[in-house]
């Protein structure tokens, strides 16, 4: 996804900010290090989707991004 996303951004000669979860933030680490939240039997509704701490740390990549222009 991340690829077409890329191209996309080329094609339409507009910024793309690589905001994919570094090594250290994916589902399987603590939760106040997570940035995607895994599949839990309790509920898939947020199943392999980012929370609140990817959404931050994504903001301060845009944020830094724009600043850059």
């Amino acid at each position: 996804l991340d690829v077409a996303l890329e191209d996309a951004a080329k094609q339409t000669k507009v910024d793309f900010v690589d905001s994919d979860a570094p090594a250290g933030h994916d589902a399987c680490v603590p939760e106040a290090q997570r940035w995607i939240e895994g599949q839990q039997p309790q509920s898939t509704a947020l199943a392999f989707h980012p929370n609140a701490n990817a959404m931050k740390a994504q903001a301060k990549m845009i944020l830094a991004a724009l600043k850059k222009r």
